[in-house]
């Protein structure tokens, strides 16, 4: 938390907005779509790896990208990723 690009991040966003939302991989996830699109302007979207995919198909990018496991795999999958430049992993 102490990071410079961290903080740059939070000083970002502070208090731009009051709502979360967190988004992972499970069998919901396309169901939700329709509804996480119409308020992803409304609120910080943290989403887990596994759901990124899915969420760029619809056209939503994350604020924030978790990733439990950073290794060469997991770099070649976000350098492949179309908002690469703007995606915040943690």
């Amino acid at each position: 938390l102490e990071s410079i690009p961290f903080q740059r991040i939070l000083s970002e966003r502070k208090n731009k907005f009051e709502n979360a939302i967190v988004v992972s991989a499970g069998p919901s996830l396309a169901k939700q779509l329709p509804l996480l699109k119409a308020y992803q302007d409304k609120a910080v979207i943290f989403c887990a790896d596994g759901a990124l995919s899915m969420l760029e198909k619809e056209g939503i990018v994350p604020d924030y990208v978790t990733n439990l496991d950073f290794t060469d795999l997991a770099m070649k999958f976000f350098q492949n990723k179309e908002n690469k430049t703007s995606l915040n992993i943690l």
